[in-house]
């Protein structure tokens, strides 16, 4: 189940507590529906607080608001490795992940994880080499005249804007537009500026 903060912020002492939480990042998003940056990390924290002690939390350890040891690193190889107090196991490259940027790469080291010891560990290569992304994340629509064209519309949020720039490594052609939601637009313009040759804009934004 994916809960958003909307949702999240009116779920206290939650009954049935997930045995799994999972809270990708925090970032100042959404301050035109939430009071403050305080309220939205609060509505997150409500996904975890009431696990007990058989459950489990995954959180990201580069996020400014977690605690917590590294449980996932990619290596200076390039591999993905379990790290269980020391204890490392190769689960597998990077680049056997068929879609593209290093967020995907954060994704399926939370999915893993999220899943350690519930699924064989050859399960996870097995995905990685066919799993060819859901719909509006940096999406594949098609090439035509040795042009691709990728929908990246989930892109709402400028962190997750930033990661779609980067997410292929050479100045591409990018749409944008939308509506506010409060955030700070100013942090993108680094990566538009080194990633983008040709920036369209549209939208009440």
């Amino acid at each position: 189940v994916e809960l958003s903060s909307f949702q999240l912020l009116t779920m206290g002492n939650m009954k049935n507590t997930p045995d799994v939480a999972v809270v990708t990042n925090i970032e100042c998003t959404h301050q035109d529906h939430h009071v403050n940056l305080d309220e939205y990390v609060d509505a997150k924290r409500n996904i975890l607080i009431y696990q007990n002690e058989n459950c489990k939390t995954v959180l990201n350890a580069d996020c400014d608001y977690s605690i917590g040891n590294r449980v996932y690193h990619m290596n200076d190889k390039g591999e993905i490795v379990y790290n269980d107090n020391g204890n490392e196991t190769f689960v597998m490259n990077s680049s056997d992940i068929v879609i593209p940027g290093t967020h995907n790469i954060e994704n399926y080291c939370t999915a893993i994880c999220a899943t350690w010891g519930l699924v064989d560990i050859s399960v996870y290569k097995d995905i990685a080499n066919t799993f060819g992304g859901v719909e509006h994340r940096i999406e594949f629509v098609r090439e035509f005249d040795g042009v691709k064209y990728y929908n990246d519309s989930i892109a709402t949020s400028p962190s997750r804007v930033i990661s779609g720039l980067r997410a292929f490594g050479k100045k591409i052609i990018v749409i944008m537009g939308g509506s506010d939601k409060g955030n700070d637009m100013s942090e993108m313009v680094p990566d538009i500026l080194k990633y983008v040759k040709v920036l369209v804009l549209n939208g009440a934004t």
